[in-house]
């Protein structure tokens, strides 16, 4: 027994060192640092400063806009990601050819780098890009619209742009729940004289419910943890109206080196991702 049990640790010790070299060890470096005072390049000039760094966070207001957009991207892509992604999966769950070559086409952009997609999405957008010639061509606009130079739209124009990367996501996690559920549950749904409606309310939302909480969550962390494509597009600007953590964390550590401080903003982006895993499985377990 004592030998089966030390073959069984010797068989997920590869895996466990990785873990705890690639995750626990940063982590709990960041947390480290985020209590120090270090510039990020002589590890012999790093002060231990306390909770000083966490003191920062009060006035800084790039910091808190960067919080207030960092929300509205994590609700407006999760809400929109789940919407269109349920609402494709429903549509493409058959085995056409048509269809398969559809899901393939949608799921493409997953596949792309968010610099390439923040690069292709930044020229669609620009004054004269494709998205105001086709509007123009239609007869929508009279001038050209800035997308992300109007401090009114631009946090939404990234936010479409990284739903059209990822919706194809959701979609393919969405639709193996879809497949399931028992077909059975609908043939004897529909002799009961149920319509499309209830099936849909009755039974595939109810049986989805493991997948959707699944999905929202990733959606949500992801959402939290957002840089690439916002710093490809924008940078957080105009006037850091598209700012989020991610990118204010990189300007504070790589602009001015201030990496306790840029460590302080890491870790309550861990907080934040945190809590959205804890409530959302508190919720769904309740119901």
């Amino acid at each position: 027994m004592h030998r089966t049990r030390l073959s069984g640790y010797l068989f997920i010790l590869p895996a466990l060192l990785i873990f705890v070299l690639f995750l626990i060890y940063p982590l709990l470096h960041t947390i480290y640092l985020s209590l120090t005072e270090w510039a990020g390049f002589d590890l012999s000039k790093i002060t231990f400063v306390g909770f000083r760094n966490f003191k920062l966070i009060l006035p800084d207001w790039i910091f808190w806009k960067a919080l207030r957009n960092t929300m509205i991207f994590v609700f407006g892509t999760t809400v929109f990601l789940n919407l269109f992604g349920l609402a494709l999966a429903l549509f493409l769950n058959n085995e056409l050819r048509i269809t398969r070559l559809v899901r393939t086409l949608i799921f493409i952009p997953v596949l792309l780098s968010p610099v390439i997609v923040g690069v292709m999405w930044s020229r669609i957008f620009d004054p004269f890009g494709a998205l105001n010639q086709i509007l123009d061509e239609m007869g929508i606009i009279d001038t050209p619209v800035f997308w992300l130079g109007d401090r009114r739209i631009a946090l939404w124009s990234i936010v479409g742009a990284t739903v059209w990367q990822w919706v194809g996501y959701d979609m393919i996690l969405y639709l193996t729940g879809l497949q399931q559920i028992p077909i059975e549950l609908y043939e004897a749904a529909k002799i009961d004289g149920a319509n499309n409606w209830h099936l849909f309310r009755h039974i595939t939302l109810p049986l989805l419910k493991g997948i959707a909480t699944m999905v929202i969550l990733l959606n949500l962390i992801g959402g939290v943890r957002i840089f690439d494509i916002v710093y490809v597009m924008t940078r957080g600007g105009p006037n850091h109206n598209t700012e989020v953590l991610g990118t204010h964390l990189y300007t504070v550590a790589f602009w001015f080196n201030k990496m306790g401080y840029a460590s302080v903003i890491a870790v309550i982006i861990l907080v934040i991702s945190l809590l959205f895993a804890y409530f959302r499985n508190r919720i769904m377990r309740e119901r």
